[in-house]
């Protein structure tokens, strides 16, 4: 028999896991529409007694919202008197979904008054209307709290309801679920179904709280115990994380991939002893092979990454890996705007994510090195976001003189503050975007991650809003010798270049560019940068970003640093 129709029929549909099952079973052995309902209707004709046939598979194509043939098998189960009061309750959950609630709301009450047994109507369609984005939180409440006060709403549909009321009602919920905690001692996992909300919003202190109540409680399953250790180890606490992993591997034989699942939110300081219990994990067979590629190169990377924090702490003489350290747990913990200590500077920022990144890039890698007879060198920093690039800068060559750009308001603002509080002489910050005219452009700006904001536009899946931001030509600031060009302008590099391509061959020593490749672009060309590059005299480097996967793909978007030096430069 088809997987599909034997999870259908051959097993009681009591909880969304069931939903699940169908699922998968419908992804692993795919079966038609008109073919499980023959099926429903042949169980008819051979058993007088049989309900919900029709009814469980309109349950399952509503949940895959095909609302439409949900409600045509709803309606014959309906008419041929083979719908209990669970398919007219999941009859109602889809009419709800199909935009009428009124009428939805009508058919719960009514089979409640036909059955004494009829149970989590109203938490049902609350929460099919709530996953399904349908309704806001706030009317789904009062529709779960309808069950409650009518005393229809079992134990185990309580985790759920503390779900759906925890964001807005916290004490309400946590009373729920303790209520039916006390009822039935085989429940579990209820305080972690709060958790998973509050995770969703990143919110991961809070989560970790919900998921403490059912540790200390008892209530904590084996497999929801793995998830405890990610959002340990995500909020700093690897230990408890890898106790946690420990617990869970000894009470249920069959778990694995604990160790994986932590090695994302571990300290770059943790490799060596993350290479071992990695290597323990697979030798004690508690490895699927899913996450190996993934190890590896994290695992890899994180060497990489001790390597040069050791030599970058020789090179700056501070404890530069403490300071790596500190921007890691912001990521980890998914903090917001804050401070951050770089080489012997203390900087606002917005983006922890953003800054770890440039730290690496500027600091650890040195990609804005150079050199310079002079004491006071004059440098272009076009895109100069927080102000990590100014503070290598300063650093490198003190006295140095810089125009910088930073035509996003918000980063304009904190750079400008950066600069004040960490006393930068010699530094101009504009407002501005470099680009091949003077006027006015759409710059866009992405929230969630402020260093990729540009005039190119480049991530469409991010959320993102765009400002009016004045150009102007980078010809125009180049009139005096340049000794260092860096651009990291999002996709722009070719037009700013080309613009000023005479200024670039008569007055830049050196410089940096971080190429931006987009497939959905043809106007941002490698081969034409690397082209006027070599025309205007210059010797140039390329290096890779990232490590590719062999026979990968080509990816949509990826970056590339090109180094590149004046020729007349390098033969005096």
């Amino acid at each position: 028999m088809n997987g599909f129709i034997e999870t259908l029929f051959g097993s009681m549909p009591a909880d969304f896991g069931w939903l699940e099952k169908l699922k998968q079973a419908a992804d692993a052995e795919p079966v038609e529409l008109f073919e499980a309902e023959t099926a429903a209707e042949n169980i008819y004709k051979t058993d007088d007694e049989y309900k919900n046939a029709l009814s469980r598979l309109a349950y399952y194509l509503a949940y895959a919202e095909q609302y439409d043939e949900a409600l045509r098998l709803f309606e014959k189960d309906a008419k041929s008197g083979r719908q209990t009061w669970w398919g007219k309750l999941r009859h109602a959950e889809c009419i709800a979904l199909s935009g009428d609630a009124a009428t939805a709301s009508a058919m719960v009450q009514e089979t409640y008054s036909e059955s004494p047994a009829a149970v989590n109507g109203f938490g049902h369609m609350g929460w099919a209307l709530l996953r399904t984005g349908k309704a806001e939180r706030a009317e789904v409440i009062e529709i779960v709290k309808r069950d409650i006060e009518l005393g229809r709403i079992t134990n185990g549909f309580k985790l759920v309801a503390g779900r759906i009321i925890a964001p807005v009602q916290a004490d309400m919920a946590e009373k729920l679920i303790n209520e039916a905690y006390s009822a039935d001692s085989s429940l579990k996992d209820g305080f972690y179904l709060i958790a998973v909300e509050f995770m969703r919003e990143k919110d991961y202190a809070v989560a970790l709280r919900w998921f403490e109540k059912d540790d200390a409680g008892g209530r904590m399953s084996s497999e929801q115990r793995l998830k405890y250790a990610e959002i340990l180890a995500r909020t700093g606490r690897m230990p408890d994380a890898e106790r946690n992993v420990e617990a869970a591997y000894e009470s249920d034989a069959l778990l694995k991939d604990g160790y994986s699942r932590l090695l994302r939110f571990s300290s770059v300081f943790d490799a060596p002893r993350f290479a071992h219990l990695l290597a323990e994990e697979k030798r004690r067979g508690r490895s699927t092979g899913i996450y190996a590629e993934a190890d590896a190169e994290r695992l890899s990377e994180n060497y990489g990454l001790l390597a040069d924090i050791e030599r970058a702490e020789k090179r700056f003489g501070i404890s530069v890996g403490l300071q790596y350290v500190a921007l890691e747990k912001m990521v980890r913990e998914n903090a917001g705007a804050g401070f951050a200590d770089v080489l012997g500077f203390r900087l606002k920022i917005v983006s922890p994510f953003d800054v770890l990144v440039q730290f690496r890039e500027i600091f650890l890698e040195e990609n804005y090195y150079f050199t310079s007879e002079k004491e006071a060198p004059f440098i272009i920093d076009g895109g100069a976001n927080a102000g990590m690039a100014l503070a290598y800068f300063k650093w490198l060559y003190p006295s140095s003189a810089i125009a910088a750009f930073e035509p996003n308001p918000e980063l304009y603002e904190i750079c400008k503050e950066n600069i004040e509080t960490n006393g930068w002489e010699s530094v101009t910050l504009h407002p501005y975007a470099l680009s091949d005219s003077e006027g006015t452009a759409q710059f866009t700006v992405y929230p969630s991650m402020p260093m990729g904001s540009g005039l190119a536009g480049r991530f469409s899946a991010l959320e993102s809003r765009r400002i009016d931001v004045k150009t102007v030509r980078l010809s125009g600031y180049m009139s005096e010798y340049t000794d260092f060009l860096k651009l990291d302008i999002e996709g722009a590099e070719e037009a700013v270049l080309r613009e000023a391509a005479d200024s670039l061959s008569e007055n830049c020593g050196s410089g940096f560019i971080e190429y931006h490749y987009d497939s959905e672009t043809a106007e941002n060309s490698l081969g034409s940068i690397l082209h006027l590059l070599e025309d205007k005299g210059f010797a140039y480097e390329i290096r890779s970003m990232h490590i590719r996967r062999k026979n990968a793909a080509p990816a949509d978007k990826w970056s590339m640093n090109i180094f590149f030096t004046s020729r007349r430069k390098s033969d005096d």
